[in-house]
């Protein structure tokens, strides 16, 4: 008896350790799958970044984008089936063709992420797959690569919290990020969050 009992406990042991590694496996998977998605918005959300800012500088500074340039109004002229400017030149693009482009652009590229097959290469890493995407060479170096892809994470989380500010600036103001900076440093204390919360803030920028 006292020797079917320990077998019971052992029985007993290796069960709960196998759920328990279920569980770990699950969540560990579960943790891998959100720093994919952390990383993969964080990329979106440099890029978008990136683009937001020059042409509202090309427009505040002397160089005419146009209204265009705005990325809020771009999506409103192609609804609304206008044409599209920049400089003054006529850009060949309606709603239905921009919708294609980016269906098959973004489709395309996480179809490749998913698959992990390319025309630039098979089985590569799905987050950092180096090789064509990495002309420069920077991952050469271990050490280094690893520094590369903190820095990454954090200068993407960084264009997320700026991302969602230009969304809520722009939807309050009505101003691209800027003309808000513009405002604010030619009147830190009339432009600023809490006068706009207010709506006393200044909405055309002096500076």
């Amino acid at each position: 008896m006292l020797y079917i009992h320990r077998s019971s406990n052992d029985l007993n042991e290796v069960f709960y350790h196998n759920i328990m590694s279920k569980k770990s496996l699950k969540l560990l998977m579960s943790l891998k799958s959100y720093q994919a998605y952390e990383l993969i918005h964080a990329r979106w959300a440099i890029l978008r970044a990136a683009g937001f800012v020059p042409p509202n500088a090309f427009n505040k500074f002397g160089s005419v984008c146009g209204p265009e340039a705005m990325w809020w109004k771009t999506g409103a002229l192609l609804l609304e089936g206008d044409s599209i400017k920049y400089f003054g030149a006529t850009v060949p693009i309606n709603l239905a063709a921009a919708v294609i482009s980016e269906v098959n652009l973004v489709g395309g590229s996480e179809y490749y992420r998913s698959t992990n097959k390319s025309p630039l290469g098979s089985d590569l890493d799905r987050l950092h797959p180096g090789g064509a995407f990495d002309p420069l060479g920077l991952a050469k170096d271990p050490d280094q690569f690893a520094l590369l892809k903190v820095k990454e994470i954090m200068n993407g989380r960084l264009a997320m919290f700026s991302m969602l500010g230009f969304f809520v600036k722009a939807y309050v103001t009505g101003e691209g990020p800027v003309e808000n900076l513009a405002a604010h440093l030619s009147d830190p204390f009339g432009n600023n969050l809490l006068t706009v919360i207010q709506g006393t803030a200044e909405r055309t920028p002096s500076l």
